[in-house]
């Protein structure tokens, strides 16, 4: 069967004036990514269930299904690959599910009750055009072990997954393989520092390829076992002056009737994107649509890897009793929301702002999808050997509530709030600086990549006015710099 960096491209110098602070927050307190060999092989072969239709789609489905165990359903184009195709799921029947990532070709699930389950596929793309449904039925089980999650991933990126908690219990002596496979590919720097959350890179690969791992353990004197399917899809190979030169998380515009839909990802989290796009009649500001409601406005511009990323930022959106943030996002050009981008970041070429999904959750399963691969900087500080501690507070208690990743449970949007504003107020302070609303009118282009330069030469950013007027002048500071 045929399904047999993050911020690379940006150099230091970029850093400085592409991509503004690089990132600007991380919450993450990893102290790094240590990498070792690739997962060792497991001693036994693994099968699938192959479920035919009429069309050149079938599906991959499970032999066991259990309740409140996660599963997959995966739809295999017949020899073909995925790529330029869309994917779209709807569940048919059974008691409702929380489905977090529809748009992918591996649908992630996990059954509430043993009964039942139907859910609909739509594949469309490069003269394509099928529907097709599958049924699953689950059953009951004790003492499972949980792995999260099945899903889709691009070639050469980085992955994690996590092991759930057992009515609040780690579960004891886990252990990892991979089932052997005839493509001769392994994921790479594999991190089992943290056995509950492996860390990893998907191979390159020359056609989409499925992968299966396997995890063990004990827990109350039984050995328990899950496995996990992960999609490994071939990408196209960046151009050698890309702004992305790795493979970047395939993604949609949130709005099927934006009329940006079709241009969003090309313009901006691609890693085919060569040239910025014409900031005049392709992707101008948001301040420069005319859409009566500011928010439907906003969301025109919004570019997600998973819908939910979206609803959420939306719901957010509309939620607050002030308008600083529908008002600081009128100097974006797009916002993207993407499982894969650790830390956040605004880039000044493109005038996007790139969110980390870790800001936006509010369910577990929401949370499932992430990618928890360790903000890059997390351990540039070491050398120095001190901390420096912070926090949020509001009414002297902290802004938002910490809440351990291995225990299921959701969050409200106020404790999502506080961390989420603060990050918006920083990626959009750089926005505002680059290009406040005032400039938008006079812009001359024809992409941001000239602006910025006349901008940048001509010191005339608000940041530039700050520095000339009050110039930093620690010796200290810039030795700790160093």
């Amino acid at each position: 069967m045929p399904l047999s960096q993050k911020l690379g491209p940006y150099s230091l110098l970029a850093c400085a004036m592409l991509v503004s602070a690089c990132g600007g927050d991380s919450n993450n307190n990893d102290q790094g990514t240590p990498t070792s060999s690739a997962f060792e092989i497991c001693s036994e072969n693994i099968t699938y269930s192959i479920a035919d239709t009429n069309s050149q789609l079938t599906f991959i489905v499970e032999h066991h299904y259990a309740k409140d165990k996660p599963g997959s359903i995966i739809a295999n184009l017949n020899q073909q690959d995925s790529i330029g195709k869309t994917f779209l799921w709807q569940q048919i029947s059974g008691p409702s599910l929380e489905l977090t990532a529809v748009n992918s070709q591996v649908l992630a699930f996990t059954p509430t009750s043993n009964q039942d389950y139907a859910f609909k596929v739509t594949v469309s793309g490069d003269n394509i055009s099928i529907e097709e449904m599958v049924s699953i039925t689950a059953d009951s089980a004790d003492n499972i072990l949980r792995i999260n999650s099945d899903h889709q991933m691009v070639n050469r990126t980085d992955a994690s997954l996590r092991i759930q908690n057992i009515n609040g219990q780690v579960p004891e002596n886990i252990s990892w393989c991979m089932y052997p496979s005839d493509n001769n590919k392994a994921f790479t720097n594999v991190d089992l520092s943290d056995i509950t959350r492996p860390l990893f890179v998907a191979p390159n690969v020359d056609t989409d390829q499925l992968f299966s791992l396997k995890a063990t353990a004990s827990f109350d004197g039984q050995t328990i076992s899950d496995d996990v399917n992960l999609l490994v899809t071939k990408e196209k190979a960046a151009p050698a002056d890309a702004y992305f030169s790795y493979p970047v998380a395939r993604t949609h515009a949130y709005k099927h009737d934006s009329p940006y839909a079709n241009q969003l990802a090309s313009c901006v989290y691609s890693n085919q994107f060569v040239e910025p796009c014409n900031i005049v009649n392709v992707l101008p500001f948001i301040s420069q649509d005319t859409n009566p409601d500011p928010i439907d406005t906003i969301m025109d511009r919004v570019l997600v890897s998973h819908d939910w990323m979206a609803a959420n930022f939306e719901a957010y959106l509309r939620a607050q009793t002030h308008n600083d943030f529908v008002e600081l996002l009128q100097s974006v050009t797009a916002i993207v929301i993407s499982y894969d981008i650790r830390p956040a970041f605004y880039a000044g070429y493109i005038g996007a702002i790139y969110l980390d999904p870790e800001y936006l959750w509010l369910t577990s399963a929401q949370r499932d999808t992430i990618n928890e691969t360790p903000d890059y900087r997390s351990n540039f500080g070491e050398e120095l050997n001190y901390l420096s501690p912070y926090r949020y507070v509001k009414n002297n208690d902290y802004a938002g509530q910490y809440i351990e990743i291995g225990n299921r449970t959701n969050r409200t949007m106020e404790n999502m709030s506080s961390n989420l504003a603060r990050l918006l107020y920083h990626e959009l302070a750089h926005a505002n600086d680059y290009y406040p609303q005032s400039i938008h009118a006079n812009i001359q282009g024809p992409t941001l990549k000239e602006e910025y330069q006349r901008r940048y030469e001509a010191n005339a950013m608000t940041s530039d006015q700050l520095n000339i007027r009050y110039p930093l002048t620690s010796t200290e500071m810039y030795g700790l710099a160093n």
